[in-house]
């Protein structure tokens, strides 16, 4: 069941949706899972469980995580729609937390500032949240 979303084009949702369907080209790749931006260098790094190619992207410099639906304040990304998995999640969230964090961006709600405020999610969602996925 899951399978069959995967290959669904933007086209397609666009059209599942009602909008006109948008085409675009890649103006470049990444090498090396390194993304330069402005004054900041992120490292894009894997993060399934969400979806399956989900990824965050890491400033160690500024100690910034861009998490998209993986992580939010008090909670994580859903694993019930298709080609979300609960244990990748799991792990996700555990290789995250071992970076240092002062900001940390999710797609949704609220941002968290502050190293021990970003520690202080990691711990409550590891302690009260994972258990439940």
């Amino acid at each position: 069941l899951q399978n069959k979303f995967y290959n669904v084009t933007v086209i397609e949702t666009a059209k599942f949706f009602g909008l006109p369907p948008m085409e675009f080209a890649a103006d470049g790749y990444i090498d090396n899972n390194k993304l330069d931006t402005a004054d900041m260098e992120f490292e894009l790094i894997p993060s399934p469980g969400h979806s399956p190619d989900s990824i965050c992207f890491y400033c160690q410099k500024d100690r910034l995580l861009i998490c998209g639906d993986v992580i939010f304040a008090g909670n994580t990304g859903r694993v019930d729609l298709p080609g979300g998995n609960a244990d990748e999640l799991r792990h996700s969230i555990e290789e995250l937390s071992q970076l240092e964090i002062s900001y940390l961006l999710p797609g949704h709600m609220d941002i968290v500032t502050s190293g021990e405020k970003v520690k202080s999610n990691f711990d409550f969602i590891k302690r009260s949240v994972l258990r439940w996925l």
